[in-house]
């Protein structure tokens, strides 16, 4: 039960003599949770958080009353929060764009990719070289526990749009139609 935040967990309940039709209820902190189903799947757990299983048979022939499972105490390590700006931009061809990453928590390392498109990776506040074409960046932080976060950031490039202002419909091929380039 050591994990990261926002890691999937799933809980599984072994039983035995549990009759025709049981019936599980999983809780978390005491608060209904799950289906009826002897595991129990969840990304949203918090430190500290009690996960406990109550099983209640029929079908048998001497009526029980519910059971409870042992009650298991989760440890969620934290993971690093990450700020990253811009998180979508558009620029025009040739621009450089400063992207500013903060990093909330400990964190033993950070990466960028790609990395060769940005002049300084080694730093959380990199300037990209000069984009000509579309770039998703991604910066993974690894908090001390190993941890790992993400987040992106998307550089668009626009392009001014060409549209001719005149044609001429004289059946010679050349600027017979009047229509936005397919450049």
């Amino acid at each position: 039960n050591n994990i990261c935040k926002g890691i999937p967990v799933t809980f599984t309940a072994t039983t035995n003599n549990i009759g025709t039709n049981p019936v599980y209820q999983w809780t978390i902190n005491g608060t209904n949770t799950g289906t009826n189903s002897p595991s129990f799947s969840t990304s949203n757990i918090n430190d500290n958080d009690v996960i406990e299983c109550r099983l209640t048979v029929s079908g048998s022939a001497c009526p029980t009353a519910a059971v409870s499972s042992s009650k298991i105490i989760m440890h969620v390590k934290p993971s690093p929060v990450i700020a990253l700006f811009p998180i979508d931009t558009l620029v025009s061809p040739g621009s450089q764009v400063s992207l500013n990453a903060i990093v909330s928590g400990q964190y033993a390392g950070f990466n960028w990719s790609p990395s060769n498109l940005l002049s300084s990776p080694a730093t959380l506040t990199p300037v990209t070289v000069s984009l000509n074409s579309n770039a998703d960046f991604t910066l993974e932080v690894t908090g001390t526990d190993g941890c790992i976060s993400k987040a992106n950031s998307s550089i668009r490039i626009y392009r001014k749009l060409f549209m001719p202002n005149a044609f001429t419909p004289n059946g010679d091929n050349v600027n017979d139609v009047y229509r936005i380039p397919p450049s």
